[in-house]
């Protein structure tokens, strides 16, 4: 529930998902990021909920290749 001025949101019951901040939570996340995909030419680093999809070189087109190629392969991961 929240409170904006002095309205308050209703009440919704929660079917599903683990509290946030638990030790449980992390372990979770981490089982079901464990195989995240990578590519060769990209580095994938993750911290808690955030992930971020690193690449390098001197011509902007191949590494917008070497991205998307990248978030391509994390997409299709992800609707499977």
């Amino acid at each position: 529930m929240f409170r904006y001025r002095e309205a308050y949101s209703t009440l919704h019951p929660v079917s599903s998902g683990v509290p946030q901040g638990s030790v449980l939570g992390l372990l979770l996340y981490l089982i079901y990021t464990a195989e995240l995909p990578t590519t060769p030419d990209t580095i994938t680093a993750t911290f808690a909920d955030d992930t971020a999809v690193l690449a390098t070189h001197a011509d902007p087109g191949i590494v917008a290749h070497k991205l998307q190629t990248a978030l391509t392969d994390i997409q299709h991961w992800l609707t499977k």
